[in-house]
């Protein structure tokens, strides 16, 4: 069984690098409470649960297994997992070549990584992968969703409220098993 996300990377996103707290604040005044990798939201929460304090309500019409933000100073691919990953040259999937270069500890912006074709040996920068279905990008600061609903079904008034704190943004959804 698999399972839905939906992420909004917003076109500028280099105006919240080094403001995820504040951008956790701002949603959190919308009844959107995000997880953060250094846990911000989370001891937020905790400390707002402990006092007793009224939270925002959630207006949204719709579940989830977790919601937060990222910042990544090398950048990451985005939807997370993109099965169908080609080589711009032969057209050879590349999916197994391309995560094994992603997951590997890294130094430098992912879209300058190196990866070789397995069947025409040719060497290309991330920035040139391509994709026989699924939109993907590359960013350094993105909204997720995880195990939200189908896309047919999600609350599309979401995106709007992302967008009250974000901006205009890219929506992409992924499906993964």
């Amino acid at each position: 069984m698999g399972e839905w996300s939906v992420y909004y990377v917003p076109n500028k996103q280099s105006a919240f690098l080094g403001h995820i707290r504040d951008v956790v604040d701002a949603f959190w005044l919308k009844g959107i409470f995000l997880e953060t990798e250094d846990c911000y939201g989370d001891e937020k929460l905790r400390l707002a649960r402990e006092a007793g304090t009224h939270l925002p309500d959630w207006t949204h019409d719709f579940q989830f297994a977790g919601m937060g933000v990222v910042e990544s100073i090398h950048g990451d691919i985005v939807p997370n997992v993109v099965y169908d990953l080609i080589c711009p040259r032969c057209k050879q999937a590349v999916m197994d070549e391309a995560y094994e270069v992603f997951n590997d500890d890294y130094d430098q912006v992912v879209l300058d990584l190196q990866i070789k074709c397995s069947k025409c040996e040719s060497v290309f920068k991330a920035r040139k992968l391509e994709s026989t279905d699924t939109p993907f990008t590359f960013a350094q600061f993105y909204l997720y969703v995880s195990d939200s609903p189908h896309p047919d079904e999600f609350d599309k008034s979401f995106r709007d409220t992302v967008e009250q704190v974000l901006g205009p943004c890219r929506e992409f959804f992924e499906f993964a098993t």
